[in-house]
């Protein structure tokens, strides 16, 4: 499917917003948490799950290079999956 005109999937940039490096690199995923049951595509979740782990590979990279302490990055890569796969799986 056509996946450009969906704002979940599009190329969002809603950075530093200054609450922490963590939410800062992956607000575009918590904010999609909101809007989930609205996305009429979940039918086939596959090219959301691949916008997803995209999203999640660039921001753990940004992460690494800021040099915060694998132990959060990992917690919230895993907090990330856990209420995305919630989420999908409530449609």
């Amino acid at each position: 499917p056509d996946l450009s005109r969906n704002i979940a999937v599009q190329d969002l940039s809603i950075d530093n917003m200054g609450i922490n490096p963590l939410v800062d690199q992956f607000s575009w995923l918590i904010a999609s948490l909101s809007c989930m049951s609205s996305i009429p595509w979940l039918d086939d979740p596959m090219p959301f799950r691949e916008q997803v782990a995209r999203e999640i590979r660039k921001g753990e990279r940004k992460l690494n290079e800021m040099e915060l302490d694998r132990a959060s990055v990992l917690v919230i890569r895993y907090c990330l999956c856990a209420a995305i796969d919630e989420s999908v799986c409530r449609q």
